[in-house]
């Protein structure tokens, strides 16, 4: 019945757009999504009409599938005049993509690239553009499962937190998801807090329990290992340089993803904003000193806290990328160093991709 309906208002409408995007469920079988967006009076509407099982992602199947999906319900991709898909060849393709197989259809129809999707291809870039962000995420991950995948553990958790805050609310980091990039902005600011604000940090609450674990002599020696080098990665002033990095670039995209994702969204006021952001990061790309002051400020609160005391070093443990890049030889100060092939390599890839 509501499928019914929702045709009937697309068939109103005289004309509609398509989104398409698929996934593989728990099952590992791929599931494709497909939803209309039309409009109703004076307000655009986007409904989801079908879930297919997906045997054959090339651009030809897909449009077959689309295809055959419309002539179920009494519809052509004549009346569609247009579409969001994500980057991926075989739905954007401008020569041999879904997009193009739908232009063939209908000259006039209009292919929009998701720039939800945009923003997720520039955080997943930035956050493998070298070996400290991927350390940083990868640190993230084993610090969840440290904890989520062991009752015992996480009951130390709880009776740490229940001591410090009163009740027993589970305050636990989240899982960095592959294709939800704002996981990993929530993990970091439970982690640090905000970049003005870090007075709700858990940072120095993990180091505690982190310690607590690696010297409780009723763990096995593995856990009791673990829990100490994962103290010892947290601990790195690097780490820390780091996350106050990304945290900056997420409070900035954030806002913006949650507007694209938001129905009936203004569509000169996404774009107002996507620009207000890049000039945001724009300004912000060569500020490492503040990242720096910010930083410092926060090691000297969480030392207050800490009984094995995080210091702010001298020099930095400098690490090659992926790309095996350098930074340029008359530069010898280890924290320029930091500066240039993290901090600027990361606020250039957002800069390049958004």
């Amino acid at each position: 019945m509501v499928k019914n309906e929702i045709v009937k208002r697309a068939k109103n409408a005289g004309m509609f757009s398509v989104q398409i995007d698929s996934t593989q469920d728990i099952s590992a079988n791929d599931q494709c999504a497909i939803a209309f967006r039309y409009v109703v009076g004076d307000r655009a509407k986007e409904r989801l009409v079908r879930l297919v099982n997906v045997n054959n992602s090339s651009d030809k199947c897909l449009h077959s599938l689309l295809q055959n999906s419309l002539a179920e319900i009494g519809l052509t991709l004549s009346q569609c005049i247009g579409d969001s898909f994500d980057g991926a060849a075989n739905m954007s393709g401008v020569y041999s993509g879904l997009q193009a197989l739908m232009k063939a259809a209908r000259p006039s129809h209009i292919h929009t690239w998701c720039y939800a999707h945009v923003l997720h291809l520039v955080i997943s870039d930035a956050s493998s553009e070298c070996v400290a962000a991927i350390n940083l995420f990868g640190l993230l991950n084993e610090m969840c499962l440290v904890f989520n995948d062991s009752y015992k553990r996480m009951k130390v958790w709880e009776e740490h937190m229940q001591t410090k805050t009163g009740n027993k609310k589970r305050l636990r980091l989240e899982r960095i998801g592959q294709t939800r990039w704002s996981s990993r902005c929530r993990a970091l600011r439970k982690l640090l807090g905000n970049y003005a604000d870090q007075s709700s940090e858990l940072f120095s609450d993990f180091l505690i329990i982190l310690q607590d674990v690696s010297e409780a002599t009723d763990f096995k020696g593995s856990v009791r290992y673990e829990a100490h080098k994962l103290g010892e990665n947290l601990r790195k002033f690097e780490t820390i340089l780091m996350a106050f990095i990304f945290i900056r670039i997420f409070e900035i995209i954030i806002p913006v993803s949650d507007y694209l994702q938001t129905p009936g969204l203004d569509i000169m006021q996404a774009w107002r904003m996507i620009n207000k952001a890049t000039e945001s990061i724009e300004k912000i790309s060569r500020d490492f000193n503040d990242i720096y002051e910010t930083a410092c400020g926060f090691v000297v609160r969480a030392n207050y806290k800490l009984e094995v005391k995080i210091f702010v070093p001298n020099s930095f443990s400098i690490s090659t990328s992926r790309s095996s890049r350098s930074a340029p030889e008359h530069i010898t100060d280890k924290k320029k160093i930091f500066e240039v092939l993290y901090h600027n390599t990361v606020i250039d890839a957002v800069l390049s991709s958004i």
